[in-house]
């Protein structure tokens, strides 16, 4: 089945907001689980996770009513999906909290996907409104609160590092044009499924590997289709590990790239709009093995050899899942940020990011999505 331009892409609902009159805040209930595909079986029944025929209330026949970040969330609030991307834990239908996660649900209930994490454990890519604290590659379960830093979604937003000149390319509400480019969550995944291009023919076939988290192929008008994203688990077990993970290759950073366009490349000229103008910004490479070096280390060990015996962070490991880090490890995007959102916190002073400010300040809001206090991710590896 030749799928290409042809899987069906769910951008349109990004006009739900001005397109309906009636927001249903009903609970999503009674659903199976719809991101089986592409691909789907001849009797499927996941069309009715999200549509309905003849009652829909939404354009493209929804089931509700109102943002697409309302949508996706009135089941990934733990009422209708294992991944909470809300409170950040994985499993447990109608728990309350991760303290005690529902692991008696009938499995009929957790749309089969009972076995892609750990109940009460934290999601690797953390939450929007709360996160567990970061403590290792899996079993996070402890410091859950709320978080200090997130992706903004269905807001006017800067994706910092965007385009070639200022801080950032904006996100935003056209009201003249009625252009909508405010992030949601189709901008980075498709519910309906993604493959990869795996023998790179440009076409994408339901037979080709699961793309990892169903991450979309094409991203703020970048086609990344032919970037091969996946995971460890999905590569090597068939399974999606939503509570541990290991990238399989460097594709997830070309993804983060189809926004953050300049954090990809070494070195390039650049105004940040801190002030310092049009000039060389040195960044930290990426997409790069562990070990390139003692002399980037304050201890004289190699990289590797500290993250093993500290907080284990992501990395990108060729081989398949290895609990020990090994020099051949690469760091990615997603190895000192979590996706969603995270509750570390900043508390030392230093000069804002933000270039509309310049005093020296501390405090939570300065965490841009970093897994670890006070950027301890930076310390993880360098031990200086």
């Amino acid at each position: 089945m030749k799928l290409g331009g042809r899987i069906l892409k769910v951008f349109v609902i990004l006009t739900l907001a001005s397109a309906v009159l009636v927001f249903m805040t009903a609970t999503a209930i009674g659903r199976n689980g719809p991101h089986e595909g592409p691909g789907m079986p001849q009797d499927t029944d996941a069309c009715a996770g999200c549509h309905r025929a003849h009652t829909g209330v939404a354009a493209n026949l929804l089931t509700e009513a109102g943002t697409v970040y309302d949508f996706c969330t009135s089941c990934h609030n733990g009422t209708g999906a294992n991944t909470n991307v809300l409170d950040g834990w994985f499993g447990g239908q109608g728990a309350a909290n991760p303290a005690t996660p529902n692991t008696s649900t009938p499995s009929d209930k957790f749309y089969g996907t009972e076995g892609d994490g750990d109940p009460g454990k934290g999601l690797n890519g953390g939450g929007f409104d709360k996160a567990m604290t970061y403590d290792g590659r899996s079993g996070r379960n402890t410091g859950w609160g709320n978080v200090t830093s997130k992706h903004d979604t269905e807001v006017d937003a800067v994706a910092w590092g965007g385009g070639s000149t200022g801080p950032g390319t904006d996100f935003k509400l056209d009201l003249i044009s009625g252009e909508d480019k405010r992030l949601k969550c189709t901008g980075c995944h498709d519910p309906h499924g993604t493959v990869n291009d795996d023998n790179g023919d440009g076409e994408y076939e339901s037979t080709e590997s699961e793309r990892y988290r169903i991450l979309q192929t094409t991203v703020n008008g970048v086609d990344i289709g032919a970037v091969k994203i996946t995971s460890n688990e999905i590569a090597e077990w068939g399974k999606r590990d939503y509570t541990k993970d290991a990238y399989k290759s460097t594709g997830i950073s070309t993804f983060c790239a189809a926004c953050h366009t300049q954090y990809t490349t070494k070195a390039s000229i650049y105004d940040a709009g801190d002030g310092e103008g049009s000039v060389e910004r040195i960044r930290h490479t990426i997409d790069v093995a562990l070990d390139n070096g003692k002399l980037l280390t304050g201890n004289g060990l190699e990289m590797h050899v500290n993250l093993n015996s500290n907080t284990k962070l992501p990395v990108s490991q060729a081989t398949g899942y290895n609990a020990l880090h090994t020099k051949d490890d690469k760091v990615v995007c997603l190895t000192c940020h979590q996706a969603h959102g995270t509750n570390s916190t900043m508390t030392a002073p230093i000069k804002d990011i933000e270039p509309s400010k310049s005093s020296l300040t501390a405090g939570a809001e300065k965490s841009t999505l970093l897994r670890l206090n006070n950027r301890g991710v930076c310390q993880d590896c360098h031990q200086k």
